[in-house]
């Protein structure tokens, strides 16, 4: 039986592969690989927004709610109010976190933090390999 494969699995291999490089480098792999990264962060990043949506429109009733005539006014509008003010109407990750966009904004944040110091610790790596070549190159001749 197959296990499902995480899109977490999946995003996180592929920004992986684009800071170390892609093996094969023909343009047919190079234009696949990117066009199928940016589906994948396309995707992944419409479903979020949609989910902190649902976050954020749930808050539009209040100033409606606010400006109910006193006539009309009754007990149902006001638990109504109260549950638009104070309920929180949203996705959740098994009641862990809230999917909103600040939430959005620390991942994306994470990220970029997270590529940032993978191609640092490369060039590092680089240029440490380059180094030690060239102390071996030059103990070598003496």
């Amino acid at each position: 039986m197959p296990e499902s494969v995480k899109i977490e699995d999946v995003l996180g291999a592929t920004l992986l592969q684009s800071t170390i490089g892609i093996p094969n480098g023909d343009l047919i792999h190079t234009l696949y690989f990117y066009f199928s990264l940016t589906y994948l962060l396309l995707r992944a990043f419409s479903v979020l927004l949609f989910a902190a949506s649902v976050y954020d429109e749930s808050k539009v009733p209040k100033k409606f709610l606010q400006c109910v005539p006193s006539k009309s006014y009754c007990k149902e509008v006001e638990i109504f109010l109260l549950e638009v003010c104070f309920g929180e109407v949203s996705f959740t990750g098994m009641r862990l976190f809230t999917i909103n966009r600040s939430l959005i904004l620390t991942v994306v944040s994470i990220i970029v933090s997270y590529q940032v110091i993978l191609i640092q610790m490369s060039e590092s790596t680089n240029h440490d390999i380059i180094s030690a070549n060239f102390n071996i190159s030059t103990h070598c001749r003496e």
